[in-house]
């Protein structure tokens, strides 16, 4: 089990009180820099209205589809917008 798979485990239920999407975005943030093995400034959480998206860019495929097994983990009465796109290569 990898530090990505004890990261997801912690997540747990979702809270069920009012502020409860913009905490549900702080946790996904913190899972997801873990779980990337990047810093916060590639990634932006934004949580509102009862959904949140994250936004940003990854290096490669594989960063991709652990950015959506961690959003996946984060189940609930709360949407969340996956808008992971890889990074352009420079020209």
């Amino acid at each position: 089990m990898g530090a990505c798979d004890i990261v997801m485990l912690a997540v747990g239920a979702p809270r069920r009180r009012r502020g409860a999407v913009l905490g549900l975005g702080a946790r996904l943030q913190d899972a997801l820099v873990e779980c990337l093995s990047t810093d916060r400034a590639a990634l932006t959480v934004r949580a509102g209205r009862g959904v949140v998206t994250v936004r940003g860019e990854v290096g490669s495929l594989e960063q991709i589809s652990r950015a959506s097994r961690v959003i996946d983990a984060f189940h609930g009465d709360t949407e969340i917008v996956n808008l992971v796109r890889l990074r352009r290569a420079a020209d």
